[in-house]
């Protein structure tokens, strides 16, 4: 796959945009492969099989938006490809606060995402990927490090990292939900006063 992102617009009418939803849909629904398990097609699980390309390997994010305007129904795809070096590219390095120029503006974008996983994982009562906590949790030390955009809450916020890092090792879910709330919390307190 181009290192481009690929971008797909059509024009459909209800009874193409039906079907398009229902196997988005039931590939969605369909339980996953166990952990370290490969999917094949054809098995429960296994997402159908489509001579088309890219891979799921190519692909770092997808988009798909309908709309409906003026009497049309709009269907747009973008896929991102991987890319050497994006955060989700298995073979490359995490980009963190580590190997990062120390950029606020990207360490707030960065945390942001990472902050939003671990929250949804929670909030589905899983518990988050350990990439998205070692990320927000290393991006944090380094956001504290920053002066001037909050200093007074930072001992506090470093204080709910601490606790959300515990809850998470010891594999404790009603802990880490409450860590991040804290941890929302502090950041609502600190962004009313400083954005």
């Amino acid at each position: 796959m181009s290192s481009k992102s690929v971008k797909f617009e059509r024009v459909l009418c209800d009874a193409e945009l039906e079907p398009v939803l229902q196997a988005l849909l039931a590939l969605l629904a369909a339980p996953g492969p166990a952990a370290g398990e490969a999917a094949v097609p054809g098995q429960a699980g296994a997402p159908p099989a489509a001579p088309a390309t890219p891979t799921a390997a190519d692909v770092c994010k997808i988009k798909f938006v309908v709309k409906r305007e003026f009497g049309e129904v709009r269907a747009k795809m973008k896929i991102e490809p991987m890319r050497p070096g994006c955060p989700c590219d298995p073979d490359a390095d995490c980009v963190t606060a580590a190997n990062e120029p120390k950029k606020y503006s990207r360490l707030k974008k960065r945390m942001k995402r990472s902050f939003k996983a671990i929250r949804s994982s929670l909030d589905a009562g899983l518990a988050p990927a350990a990439e998205a906590v070692a990320s927000f949790l290393a991006d944090s030390d380094v956001m504290v490090c920053y002066p001037g955009h909050g200093d007074e809450f930072y001992l506090d916020y470093s204080r709910a990292c601490r606790e959300l890092a515990r809850a998470w090792e010891a594999g404790d879910l009603e802990a880490m939900t409450q860590a991040a709330r804290t941890l929302e919390e502090r950041k609502n307190q600190c962004h009313d006063r400083y954005k």
